[in-house]
């Protein structure tokens, strides 16, 4: 998926009809409950992570995309705030997509060397 919407923005390589379609993967991110999301706050920030916020938003995400899901909160001092949270499997699912990227990125710069300097592929 993140393959795809990182090609919706790249005209340079790929047909604007093609760049539609894939556009739409940034539109599409299913929304999760947020108790979804609260094993990854205990992880991440303890189990007592709601001590942190004086309000937590969690009835309605700001946002939602393949990676992560987005609330509005305030921190005990006050402060507005918004916390990403990381969905659950995500990381693997990252590690993955970059092993296959990396293998495509050698694979399409052999192919296509103008690819090579447009894609600093060792980054």
């Amino acid at each position: 998926m993140k393959i795809g919407q990182i090609l919706s923005t790249r005209p340079d390589f790929v047909p604007g009809y093609i760049r539609e379609e894939l556009a739409l993967l940034t539109d599409q991110a299913t929304v999760r409950p947020f108790a979804t999301f609260v094993p990854t706050l205990e992880a991440e920030l303890g189990a007592g992570w709601r001590d942190s916020f004086s309000s937590f938003e969690t009835g309605r995400p700001l946002g939602a995309a393949s990676l992560a899901q987005v609330y509005r909160a305030t921190r005990r001092d006050g402060t507005p705030c918004v916390v990403k949270i990381q969905r659950p499997g995500s990381q693997g699912t990252v590690l993955g997509d970059m092993a296959v990227l990396r293998r495509v990125s050698r694979i399409l710069g052999r192919l296509a060397p103008r690819f090579n300097e447009v894609v600093d592929t060792g980054a």
